[in-house]
């Protein structure tokens, strides 16, 4: 539904839902505070980018509704920045149109709303559910285990970059007063650091997987069987459900999702 759709009424109603998940489940705030300052700088990033260099403008030169930063006319005027400018923008200058911010405004939604559902995800659920659930569709053990060890580390490695601060402050580090030049120096190190620490965890998993004989043997049993309870069953209706209506929608008014 967010790939097809380039309503942002449709867009935020789906991001509106994904919200709701998130109060209904509980999660602390602190735990997607994270998520949402994430979200605020891509908006900031891309929705400013997409007003000022809208791509089928300039590839395509389509007609849009906007005001002109630099006319190409000015721009053949500068001595220096003119040639660079019509070179990168084909010739067109720069303007500020409003197609180019609505286009940023549904790619920031769909990455945000793609953000939120897969944290939504991971947060409520246990990893060992989801490698069980990835091995039920027949997608290989290692694969599902390599890809679930990679998203355990991101938040051990946030903790620990937060620990390697604490401690640089604690022993007389200013973040704030030094220069650019001491800030790179410092946050090198800390990163050198934690890259170290990052290491040495990954040993200590691979021998603990070896003394287990991880791969050993390609049929697999596990501890706990998932079935799917009652509510599990009416939920994935009700998804199943509004997925096949909203792609029955689009084909027969595609005008509501363009």
């Amino acid at each position: 539904m967010t790939a097809i759709s380039r309503n942002p009424i449709v867009l935020f109603l789906v991001l509106s839902s994904v919200l709701v998940l998130f109060l209904l489940s509980k999660i602390p705030f602190h735990r997607y505070k994270a998520l949402i300052t994430t979200g605020l700088i891509m908006g900031l990033l891309i929705i400013p980018t997409q007003t000022v260099f809208y791509w089928r403008f300039y590839l395509y030169n389509e007609p849009v509704h906007g005001w002109w930063i630099i006319h190409p006319d000015a721009a053949r005027s500068l001595p220096l920045m003119g040639p660079l400018i019509l070179g990168v923008t084909y010739g067109r200058g720069i303007i500020a149109c409003q197609e180019g911010f609505l286009h940023g405004l549904f790619v920031t939604l769909k990455i945000i709303i793609t953000i939120f559902a897969c944290s939504l995800l991971l947060m409520t659920t246990k990893p060992k559910d989801i490698i069980l659930t990835f091995n039920k569709f027949g997608v290989p053990f290692k694969m599902t285990f390599t890809a679930m060890t990679a998203i355990r580390f991101i938040p051990i490695l946030l903790e620990e970059w937060a620990l390697i601060i604490n401690a640089q402050q604690a022993r007389g580090a200013r973040f704030r007063k030094s220069g650019i030049r001491n800030l790179m120096k410092v946050f090198s190190r800390s990163f050198s650091t934690m890259i170290i620490n990052s290491v040495r965890r990954a040993k200590v998993l691979a021998l603990a997987m070896e003394t287990r004989a991880f791969g050993a043997s390609k049929r697999r049993t596990s501890l706990t069987e998932l079935q799917m309870a009652r509510t599990d069953i009416i939920v994935t209706a009700a998804i199943c459900s509004v997925t096949g209506s909203i792609v029955a929608l689009a084909a027969l008014f595609p005008n509501l999702f363009v």
